[in-house]
């Protein structure tokens, strides 16, 4: 199982938000078909991060917001 998982770091502020599981997919080509769709939708910019592989960003003010997938070894 795979999942998408959004993390917002704030730049002005010392507490940072704990990342949120949003959603589950069978496979990760499900997870980054949707990443695409939230990407077009939402008008987040897809990037290839060398740790987190496909992923989506935005960057409005202070914050960005990223979503990624993750493999969830607790479906297994």
């Amino acid at each position: 199982m795979w999942s998408i998982i959004i993390a917002t770091v704030l730049i002005d502020s010392k507490g940072q938000e704990t990342p949120v599981l949003v959603s589950t997919y069978p496979t990760l080509r499900d997870c980054r078909l949707e990443l695409i769709e939230v990407a077009k939708t939402l008008k987040y910019d897809l990037v290839v991060s060398p740790l987190l592989g496909y992923s989506i960003k935005k960057n409005v003010n202070s914050k960005t917001t990223v979503a990624f997938c993750v493999q969830n070894k607790e479906g297994v």
